[in-house]
């Protein structure tokens, strides 16, 4: 019994190889027109597409110092710096200097891959021609760099113009209850006498001769009398110094509220410079944010062609052409009765 299985699947796998070989033709011409199917649309429908990158490092630091005093930089990951290739404002950057390409299209020629183990990561860009792809990616870079300068002047222009503002406030209401407490010191100046009158009794002669150098008065004569003097209130002193240290602060409440004032000015010239800059698609000369993201590698100028990959296209239309072969013919035995 089993030698008689094995002779059938010998006799099985004769007939399946000759009906194979029987269809051969078959086989060759489908395989033909798969591969040229495949070589059509390699050469002829597909589009090419061509891919150009640039390396850039990310310095994480905590604070920078800017003119207006130090501030607290709110990106701590790669994510954060990343998003900031494909945001709105930087693609608009680019597609304001590039003609014959939609915001959609620009946005999905992006790609952004970190690497591994590091603060770099590696932008991608493709599209049809080299040229292209490099002319795209070598205006993004300096966009994306421009565009993290942005980001960070506006926030820190937005939040020291908050503190000096709510500085200002608290100044002016200071400087209002001074004013107060001053008016209300000088009232209260001009009803306290400056000097008060001091009766002394002379006592000695030494005494009297502080106030007679020459003569010959008889002290006993006088020694019962009354000399009065007159010095200065100290309740008019006190008055005096409280009113001077009143006039410093409110002199220097005014400087302060002066200066401040003077940086939100700044700071309003700066927000507009911003504004226009943004407008316009420009680089801005706000606040410089060096080597806080660096280039390691620039685009170069021949990009890499990625596809169509012709030789793997038609590694792939030819195996595919003789499966599509061997499986016509197999199907066509089987109707036909031979298998």
């Amino acid at each position: 019994m089993e030698y008689r299985v094995n002779h059938k699947d010998e006799i099985s796998l004769k007939e399946l190889i000759l009906v194979l070989w029987n269809g051969k033709l078959l086989i060759v011409l489908i395989t033909v027109i798969v591969l040229a199917l495949s070589a059509f649309y390699t050469f002829v429908i597909a589009s090419p597409a061509y891919e150009s990158s640039a390396l850039l490092n990310v310095s994480f630091r905590n604070k920078v110092l800017t003119p207006y005093g130090e501030y607290e930089i709110p990106f701590k990951t790669m994510d954060s710096y990343i998003n900031l290739m494909t945001r709105p404002e930087a693609l608009k950057r680019t597609l304001s200097q590039l003609d014959d390409i939609s915001y959609k299209q620009l946005r999905n020629s992006f790609a952004v891959r970190k690497v591994q183990d590091t603060n770099m990561f590696r932008m991608i860009v493709s599209a049809s021609s080299p040229d292209r792809a490099f002319e795209i990616a070598n205006i993004h870079v300096q966009s994306y760099l421009n565009q993290i300068n942005h980001t960070l002047s506006v926030m820190i222009i937005a939040e020291f113009y908050n503190t000096f503002s709510a500085q200002i406030k608290k100044d002016t209401k200071e400087l209002e209850s001074i004013e107060i407490d001053l008016e209300n010191a000088y009232q209260l100046l001009a009803h306290t006498e400056k000097a008060i009158n001091l009766e002394n009794a002379l006592l000695s002669p030494k005494e009297y001769e502080l106030f007679v150098s020459e003569g010959t008065l008889n002290f006993g004569k006088i020694k019962s009398d009354k000399l009065i003097t007159q010095e200065l209130n100290p309740a008019y002193l006190l008055l005096l110094e409280r009113i001077t240290d009143l006039e410093i602060q409110r002199s220097t409440l005014e400087k302060n509220i002066q200066q401040n004032t003077k940086l939100l000015e700044e700071l309003n010239a700066e927000k507009e410079s911003l504004a226009q800059a943004m407008s316009k698609g420009i680089k801005d000369n706000s606040i410089s944010f060096s080597n806080l993201v660096t280039v390691i590698s620039y685009p170069e100028v021949e990009a890499e062609k990625v596809s169509p990959r012709s030789a793997l296209n038609l590694c792939a239309g030819l195996a595919l052409g003789l499966m599509a072969g061997v499986f016509v013919t197999l199907l066509k035995a089987y109707l036909e009765g031979t298998v």
